[in-house]
């Protein structure tokens, strides 16, 4: 008789499973460090749903910041988040705390703002 251990499957693989991104082949993630509440932003790419995203294009997004609000005097000035490294989604080892905010992005308009891939039309 052979006795078979039941296969444990990886939180992360089984966020992915929850947030509907099984059939997107990269999915990153990324933690605001900085603020009470434990907020995680998604990255997938629409557009491309079987390409690899590096890591580095996720820190480098030109269509998508997160920044803080202050207020000082009758102004307002911003500030960038800080945010832990970004990580494979599939990777993560651990649970998210229940509490947490789970924002998804899509990255697909990083695309779009780069005017390099478009035609002037005549």
């Amino acid at each position: 008789m052979l006795n078979t251990l039941p296969i444990k499957v990886f939180p992360g693989k089984q966020l992915k499973a929850d947030l509907g991104l099984e059939n997107f082949r990269s999915v990153v993630i990324r933690k605001i460090i900085n603020v009470p509440v434990h907020i995680f932003l998604v990255f997938f790419n629409s557009r491309f749903p079987n390409t690899f995203i590096p890591l580095s294009k996720i820190k480098e997004l030109e269509t998508f910041t997160v920044n803080r609000l202050f207020r000082e005097g009758y102004t307002y000035t911003t500030e960038p988040f800080r945010m832990t490294p970004p990580m494979r989604l599939d990777n993560i080892a651990t649970r998210l705390p229940s509490n947490s905010i789970i924002i998804k992005v899509d990255i697909t308009g990083e695309y779009y703002a780069n005017k390099k891939l478009y035609r002037k039309s005549k």
